[in-house]
């Protein structure tokens, strides 16, 4: 099981928008180990409910690299199940 890390609130302390908020913090620094972690955890987060939306859209700022949007959508599908 993945560990939580201090990048990203413990599931208990989550709300949409601190998940949006530390998410687009996460992929403004563009690192490739935090942004794994953060959509490893984004994926336990939904299989603890019905589900998890992976949503990279608008609300991401223009300053986020393309790089680390692409590099968060890869990830997105590679873990994806059913």
């Amino acid at each position: 099981m993945h560990t939580p890390t201090s990048i990203v609130p413990s599931r208990s302390q989550r709300s949409p928008l601190t998940s949006v908020i530390e998410a687009n913090r996460v992929l403004m620094r563009n690192n490739p180990a935090e942004i794994r972690s953060m959509v490893k955890n984004m994926f336990e987060t939904g299989r603890m409910s019905r589900g998890y939306m992976m949503c990279v859209g608008n609300h991401i700022p223009w300053n986020v690299s393309p790089d680390a949007i692409k590099r968060h959508l890869d990830l997105s599908a590679e873990l994806a199940t059913r």
